[in-house]
């Protein structure tokens, strides 16, 4: 199927959704990114413009019998008189009158804190309007109203299927008022205060009040301290939020991400049972008060707080969605720019240089797990490096050093996801170049987080006695990059392993012989490295199990389903698909180090995730099995 047949519109929410519809994309550089949103901002004002002329063309009709001298208006008028779009220029004051609504003449209702002035020859509108959106809603109602032709399709959804609005999405007339329709037919969102959006008039029950304070300045401070971009100083993130200073949105899109994050990661939040609903009402109530128009560092923060909560559900094309407007929106702002303008203080700069890192972060996860193209930075981009200030604690400090090296460990996955059209060496029984260029980089990785971030010939302890360090939360970081470490190995010889994928051209059989010869054989070599990929993860995930830390749990599953393959592999519970000759010693660990993960997952918070629950189904057959 060919994409000359469907040309992009420039209104898709990411550079999949033009693939999947068969669509030219206009999102392939940057550059058409400004270009697409030029285009799209030109196609916005003309349709506004057509909106005003065409009320104003209903309001001249009348215009001579409805403009008196300016009076000093009643309450009760300007309630019934019309904004202001300032699209003439100023006339001087004593040529100013007002005009008002008498009985019928206008054809729509006026609304409240709307004024329409005569200016000379012409008409002036005073409004109460301050964003785009509040500014096409409203004409659009009026539109609506005086039911003129080419009214757009109010009831029609058009939004991607993952979009689906709520019953709640409700008006009072039962008309659905989706904003991704708005999105796709107009090219932004609809967030005026008067819209059926507004949770004030929706029956869906979306008020925080009944939650005690205390849990929600909790969540506040697990947000900054696990899944924030790292605030320059958290105690006055902390002063700002106390005192009401935070955005709305922001802050409901923090409670929801938190209390996500706290019920499925942090013991400490087992006695609360309802943070899966405050999780639920708060995003419902940061997406229907987020303001698309409003193109800020705060939106930007704001929107990735969102995509994390939704990344976290599961709905991943949601999540990317909004991604993708979080990054138009840093390129929009030159963020990557300001990460080095030296015109700004240091504060700032650094300010900057943590938020671009967090969105790293996910475009890069984005790449190699969901299988997405990059929109912030691939595999060529210059990586920027944060730097630990004198306002950051001990655990920030922690975080900001870890980060640097996560995303540098991430990067190198990125150039092995974008670069699978290169030929690969599948037929001679070995990894592909691209394959061992990453063993290589991952290797020269590991050994950057060498001195901070080395494994401690003992393991951490919660009391640090016995000549077992304290744990910290530096020890938290530097267990999930070595856990990278060896999920990246995985990934890269699990296809060699003999008995987890069919011989293919033979490969399997000549390698077998030479190894029965007493010659090299990659495929038991493989097999070997995953196996002690398998018990170092089995081992790093009992040390969190051991102080009961699963803050970084969420990211350790996908590996640990791997691991679970070669244990049941090497235990005898797995099938394979050829012969395998494990010794008894290895068949016997690899028994204790299932038992040992599914103690871990059991035990806590990770197991109310349902992809941790099917996890622990294996035990049921591990039930017919016993030690030796």
């Amino acid at each position: 199927m060919t994409t000359a047949a469907n040309k992009c519109d420039g209104r898709q929410p990411s550079c999949s959704a033009c693939v999947n519809a068969c669509c030219d994309c206009q999102y392939k550089s940057r550059a058409n990114v400004e270009l697409g949103d030029r285009e799209r901002a030109e196609r916005i004002n003309k349709r506004i413009q057509a909106l005003i002329g065409n009320i104003f063309s209903l309001a001249q009709a009348d215009q001579k019998k409805l403009i008196q001298n300016r009076p000093a208006p009643k309450h009760e008028e300007l309630a019934e008189t019309v904004p202001s779009l300032d699209i003439k220029e100023q006339q001087p004051e004593d040529n100013l009158s007002l005009v008002k609504k008498e009985g019928g003449n206008l054809p729509f209702k006026l609304p409240s804190g709307w004024r329409l002035i005569a200016q000379g020859a012409g008409l002036s509108m005073e409004t109460n309007i301050h964003t785009l959106g509040e500014l096409y809603t409203t004409l659009q109602a009026i539109r609506q109203e005086i039911s003129m032709e080419g009214s757009p399709p109010m009831g029609k959804n058009l939004g991607i299927p993952q979009f689906r609005p709520s019953k709640g999405r409700m008006n009072k007339s039962g008309t659905m008022v989706d904003r991704l329709t708005f999105h796709r037919q107009y090219g932004y969102y609809i967030t005026s205060q008067d819209s059926s959006l507004n949770p004030s008039i929706k029956k869906s029950g979306n008020n925080l009040s009944r939650y005690p304070q205390e849990v929600l300045d909790a969540l506040m401070q697990l947000h900054l301290n696990c899944t924030s971009q790292i605030p320059i100083d958290k105690q006055t993130y902390l002063w700002r939020y106390r005192q009401g200073m935070l955005p709305r949105p922001l802050t409901y899109a923090i409670y929801a991400c938190a209390a996500l994050h706290a019920y499925r990661c942090h013991a400490e939040f087992d006695h609360i049972d309802y943070l899966e609903d405050l999780a639920d009402k708060s995003y419902g109530l940061a997406r229907d008060l987020v303001n698309f128009d409003d193109i800020r560092l705060i939106t930007i923060e704001t929107l990735m707080v969102m995509q994390y909560y939704r990344a976290g559900t599961g709905h991943i094309r949601e999540a990317y969605s909004i991604f993708g407007m979080a990054v138009r929106m840093a390129h929009t702002l030159n963020l990557y720019k300001l990460c080095s303008d030296q015109r700004a203080s240091l504060l700032e700069r650094e300010a900057c240089r943590r938020l671009w890192a967090w969105m790293a972060w996910f475009d890069m996860s984005y790449v190699i797990f969901s299988g997405y193209k990059p929109m912030l930075c691939d595999d060529k981009t210059q990586l920027l490096k944060m730097h630990v200030l004198p306002t950051d604690d001990e655990g920030a400090g922690d975080f900001v050093e870890s980060r640097n090296l996560i995303i540098q460990g991430l990067q190198n996955g990125v150039k092995y996801a974008l670069s699978k059209d290169e030929p690969d060496s599948w037929d001679m029984g070995l990894p592909s170049p691209r394959a061992m260029k990453l063993l290589d980089d991952l290797h020269q990785w590991r050994a950057a987080l060498k001195p901070k971030f080395n494994v401690p010939d003992r393991a951490p302890t919660l009391e640090g006695s016995d000549g077992h360090p304290k744990w910290t939360t530096r020890h938290r970081h530097l267990y999930l990059k070595h856990a990278q470490y060896y999920i990246f190995l995985l990934t890269i010889h699990k296809p060699f392993v003999r008995g987890l994928s069919p011989p293919q051209n033979g490969v399997e059989d000549d390698d077998e012989e030479e190894e029965e010869a007493g010659g090299f054989s990659f495929a038991k070599q493989a097999h070997d490295i995953c196996t002690t990929a398998a018990f170092s993860l089995t081992e790093i995930v009992s040390i969190y199990g051991y102080v009961n830390d699963y803050c970084m749990f969420t990211q350790l599953l996908d590996g640990l389903s791997s691991v679970g393959k070669i244990h049941m592999l090497n235990a005898g519970i797995l099938p394979g698909t050829r012969p395998v000759n494990i010794k008894p010693d290895v068949r016997k660990r690899s028994l204790e180090a299932i038992e040992r993960i599914m103690q871990v997952l059991s035990n806590g918070p990770i197991y109310k995730l349902t992809h941790a629950r099917t996890m622990l189904a294996i035990a049921l057959v591990l039930s017919q099995f016993t030690l030796a």
